[in-house]
């Protein structure tokens, strides 16, 4: 099975699970105890599998977000609106953009250095 990680310490991180797995199966028998520990294990390993890009929210919102604030011109009712609905003010949605690029941009970095989604 293929993985792929956000970055090296997921990749760690699932490796540990993985070798935290192996010394719970070595048991004969597992107690009751023991195997819900190893489900919890397991549960745990599984969210570091493979997923699409594309449906990993923990990649797409700061990427739409960031797309958004690059290369969207609100006009100013519109910005006017997205304050209202939100309650917040034009400068507070601006940091929100400059923090949704921020992320995205580490996000690039460390998954695709090419700079290019895999």
């Amino acid at each position: 099975m293929k993985t792929s990680y956000v970055c090296d310490s997921e990749k760690r991180e699932a490796l540990r699970l993985a070798r935290e797995i192996s010394e719970y199966v070595r048991y004969d028998g597992l107690a009751d105890a023991r195997a819900d520990r190893l489900a919890s294990i397991v549960v745990r390993l599984l969210a570091h599998v493979e997923r699409p890009n594309w449906s990993r929210d923990d990649l797409q919102f700061p990427r739409l977000i960031s797309e958004i604030g690059s290369n969207c011109v609100f006009v100013p009712a519109t910005f006017a609106e997205l304050c209202s609905s939100m309650d917040l003010s034009k400068a507070q949605i601006n940091k929100l953009f400059d923090r949704a690029d921020a992320a995205w941009q580490l996000i690039k970095a460390d998954t695709c250095p090419t700079g290019r989604p895999r």
